[in-house]
């Protein structure tokens, strides 16, 4: 499997077995982790059997249980970190998928302060990432029509948006417009909030997953406060 094939593949899931991640596959989580975090400057880490995170808690979205692992996306509490939180935990989102586990990103769904992560000094746990075999493969969650997500022509930008449809936003509001603009594109991301900045990572690592491009596809990022699309 590909990380193509594993974007698709990969649907949220919030229930999960009591089945123990093998010490083999949590190598693996934990040398992308590494690579992740050299290229960030994030503190990220894979977290195992520390259940308290989720324990008892009635979210507003979704109800959790058997989770026993999570990754702690970990970092000093800006802008630019949620999105590296949002950019980087995908990669091992679909990383996850192509080793057989199952993930959902979690912002507010879970007690972070009773986390047993290591939080460096100015450091806050940005968003956690519950891992593990889940009980079901989940199930794709309803989406815009791409016209709604996106603009642009070219046979890389329809891929990559495509994919970007895929990524998993906060209640799924889907909240970014991406427009094609020569041999790159822009991404406009409405409401300057934690969650969004996290979803807009996520957004873009999709789709250059999709669009086979490195970082460099992006030419600008707009953030605007208002409910009124950047299109």
């Amino acid at each position: 499997m590909n990380q193509i094939e594993a974007i698709k593949a990969r649907h949220s899931v919030r229930k999960y077995s009591d089945k123990s991640i093998t010490k083999e596959t949590k190598a693996i989580i934990n040398q992308e982790i590494d690579k992740a975090n050299v290229a960030s400057g994030l503190n990220i880490q894979l977290i195992v059997d520390d259940p308290a995170v989720f324990k008892s808690f009635i979210p507003a979205f979704g109800r959790f249980k058997g989770v026993n692992n999570y990754i702690a996306l970990v970092g000093r509490a800006t802008a630019d970190n949620y999105e590296k939180a949002g950019y980087y935990g995908a990669r091992l989102a679909i990383i996850a998928q192509m080793e057989g586990l199952n993930t959902c990103f979690v912002m507010s769904s879970c007690k972070a302060d009773r986390s047993v992560a290591s939080i460096g000094v100015g450091e806050a746990i940005l968003a956690v990432i519950a891992i593990g075999y889940g009980e079901t493969q989940g199930k794709a969650h309803k989406s815009k029509e791409l016209s709604q997500l996106g603009t642009g022509s070219s046979d890389w930008f329809k891929a990559g948006l495509e994919l970007a449809a895929l990524a998993p936003t906060g209640l799924n509001k889907q909240n970014f417009y991406i427009a094609e603009t020569g041999e790159q594109a822009y991404i406009t991301m409405n409401n300057p909030k934690n969650m969004n900045y996290v979803d807009l990572g996520i957004v873009k690592y999709h789709f250059e997953v999709g669009a086979k491009k490195d970082k460099s596809v992006w030419k600008e990022t707009v953030v605007i406060s208002s409910k009124r699309r950047g299109h």
